[in-house]
């Protein structure tokens, strides 16, 4: 994990302490926790987490102590998450990691993407109970929609998590997208109750100061299409690579490289990859990319590829405009949402419709003008801000 500059946060992190009547903003990181207790590869998820967290700890809300927790082993009870914040900042925690004590006025923030917060309403209701408020960050609801892109048992874990968090006082989503769907999730699971406040916010973006990694000769002496995206069922990896080899058969010499870790459900792409004639020459896969790699791969490429059929958000979008790349997007809302009218959009319910928008787009590459006046970077720390507005608080 990235080491952050941590000179700025010290006397911040003190005065957000000093008082031990302070209410706190609690961030639950369980599954953070987790993946870095068991050294498991972070997600998407992960990546918005550990930014936000490093953020809000770098300049709370007015009012609020900010503490990282997670769950504890007991349903009642959470802990102060201290070694997941010490990796963070940099630092190395040794020691235990205490019990939360519940203060009047605590605002517990569940921001990582937790199934566990089923089993632990009793801790909810004591927040609620000191007077305190509960507020959840909702990705997206894709599990509920469409069950065939995830692993078996997740949408009905979903639901469970959704219908715990429908109790809280806050929903607050990464997209406005992503807001209409919950908005009407809840209007039709509780049309004559009363449900959380919804409101929404964008994800902030940091590319690589110093872009790094060895590439492939040939990735330079034909165009290449980058598809940066973990290997999921809905992310258009298979209908791509059909495209694509549509595109060879028929004379077009262009490269399609694939970045992105294991995901669940395309072992036979994987094995498909491996196998491909192409492999190496014109077909390239890089597993788990770091942000250094991933910044040359932009860098260096002809245009980019978001073929994923189902987003809540869509940062490859973001990271790709940031490097002034074109972009052949798929037809979604949420697209259009945070790209407009800057990338070429395609509709493709075949392997043969993508191909041919591909070779259209890929045509008329050398004859897009870059944006002259490219807006500027979302980053995280306005990303963080804008999320407390979500939530009814101000940045301190």
């Amino acid at each position: 994990m990235k080491k952050w500059d941590i000179s700025a946060l010290t006397a911040t992190l003190f005065a957000s302490r000093a008082s031990q009547n302070q209410p706190r903003f609690l961030l639950d990181a369980t599954t953070q926790w987790l993946v870095q207790h068991k050294k498991l590869p972070s997600g998407g998820i992960g990546r918005v987490v550990n930014r936000l967290t490093y953020e809000l700890l770098k300049r709370p809300p007015q009012g609020l102590a900010v503490i990282p927790v997670r769950a504890d082993s007991r349903p009642l009870h959470f802990r102060v998450a201290r070694r997941y914040e010490a990796s963070l900042l940099g630092e190395v925690f040794v020691g235990r990691e205490e019990l939360v004590k519940l203060r009047p006025g605590d605002h517990f923030f569940a921001m990582d993407l937790n199934h566990t917060l089923v089993h632990r309403t009793a801790f909810l209701d004591r927040v609620r109970q000191n007077g305190g408020r509960l507020s959840a960050l909702v990705y997206d609801l894709l599990p509920l929609q469409r069950p065939d892109w995830f692993p078996p048992g997740l949408d009905e874990s979903h639901h469970r998590w959704f219908d715990t968090v429908s109790q809280f006082d806050d929903l607050v989503c990464i997209s406005r997208t992503v807001a209409e769907d919950v908005l009407s999730e809840l209007q039709q699971r509780m049309p004559e109750h009363r449900h959380p406040r919804v409101s929404w916010f964008h994800l902030g973006c940091e590319l690589p100061t110093k872009p790094k990694g060895d590439l492939p000769q040939q990735l330079s002496e034909r165009p290449t299409v980058l598809l940066v995206s973990i290997l999921w069922k809905r992310k258009g990896h298979e209908q791509t690579l059909d495209a694509f080899e549509q595109l060879w058969n028929s004379g077009e010499n262009v490269n399609l490289v694939f970045a992105g870790r294991v995901g669940w459900g395309l072992d036979s792409l994987i094995s498909r990859i491996a196998d491909h004639p192409e492999n190496g020459k014109r077909l390239f896969w890089f597993n788990g990319p770091d942000d250094g790699l991933l910044g040359q791969l932009y860098a260096h490429c002809t245009g980019v590829l978001v073929a994923s059929e189902g987003e809540g958000f869509g940062l490859p979008v973001v990271e790709a405009l940031a490097h002034q790349r074109p972009v052949l997007a798929r037809d979604l809302p949420i697209f259009k949402e945070i790209a407009g009218d800057r990338v070429t959009y395609f509709r493709a319910e075949s392997s043969d419709q993508l191909a041919q928008a591909l070779h259209h787009w890929i045509t008329a590459i050398p004859h897009i003008r870059p944006c002259e006046n490219p807006p500027p970077l979302f980053r995280w720390p306005e990303s963080s801000v804008q999320l407390l507005s979500a939530l009814n608080l101000k940045a301190s």
